[in-house]
């Protein structure tokens, strides 16, 4: 089953290259923002009520062993996480510096030959690189690769959890690819966008075979520190992250756009039924 687990990670990988060179062209719409992340975050959560908890508990012996590492792997998930979160940057101050730029520009409009220079000046100019957005970079990387490390650890485990989360994990790559190829334009010139955005969705891929690695080495009370650690790392994504995005733009939130968390929780559900 790993080879299948290696093929399936590739998916979200493509679509994160999908969507970043769609947004060189497009930015997405706060209310697709939205939708995409509810849905990906019903369909984590049930992933974990009922694909996930069961491992834990079918394997759990009632040892020191296991209880050590079944709290440490969650504890560890939460406060890693929680750290990497103080390093990210805020993406809201460039477009509200961008929303300024263009107040002022509106309020002072230029005419005759001032306004012809300055045209001539927009049609030639390039954009220069002002440094890549390192802080983006670093903990959107450890996102991706998260993400396909525990893609590939519940695939060993449960290969339903695992085609489960490839396909939440797509759609939030769906979101990601594209953020990340917007600030890149503010950032970047030629050939270093594609290839920075190669990289990191590289990353799901790389991700998931360490998962595939890990797990398939390991067991025991060691195996569900690992399945601990993992469950508290996709809780943390959904409520820290998919769910507080997703409603950052309040006019985004809407009754179809909050729906969507039910209706991916309840794909998972009619999907572990019909798959006993």
């Amino acid at each position: 089953m790993l080879w299948l687990s290696f093929a399936l990670s590739f998916i979200p990988f493509g679509l994160f290259l999908l969507s970043s060179g769609v947004g060189l062209f497009r930015r997405p719409t706060p209310v697709v923002l939205a939708f995409v992340q509810h849905l990906a975050g019903g369909m984590v959560t049930s992933a974990v009520g009922w694909e996930l908890l069961p491992i834990v508990s079918k394997d759990f012996t009632g040892s020191t062993l296991d209880y050590v590492t079944t709290i440490a792997g969650f504890v560890l998930a939460v406060l890693g996480l929680n750290i990497l979160s103080f390093y990210e940057d805020d993406d809201d101050d460039d477009d509200d510096d961008d929303d300024d730029i263009s107040d002022d520009q509106s309020d002072d409009q230029p005419t005759g030959r001032e306004s012809d220079r300055l045209l001539g000046q927009a049609i030639n100019y390039q954009p220069t690189p002002s440094g890549l957005p390192w802080s983006l970079l670093i903990t959107l990387s450890i996102d991706i690769f998260l993400d396909g490390l525990l893609s590939g650890v519940f695939f060993v485990t449960e290969p339903r959890a695992g085609v489960v989360l490839v396909i939440a994990f797509s759609l939030e790559c769906l979101v990601m690819g594209a953020l990340l190829s917007l600030r890149l334009k503010k950032h970047s010139v030629g050939w270093i966008h594609p290839v920075t955005c190669f990289l990191v969705g590289g990353l799901f891929v790389g991700g998931n075979v360490v998962g595939d690695t890990l797990l398939s080495n390991i067991g025991g009370s060691w195996e569900i520190g690992v399945v601990s650690f993992g469950i508290a790392a996709l809780l943390y994504f959904v409520v820290d992250e998919l769910l507080i995005e997703g409603r950052e733009n309040r006019s985004a939130v809407t009754w179809y756009t909050r729906v969507m968390f039910y209706v991916g929780f309840l794909s998972v559900y009619i999907f572990h039924l019909a798959h006993p």
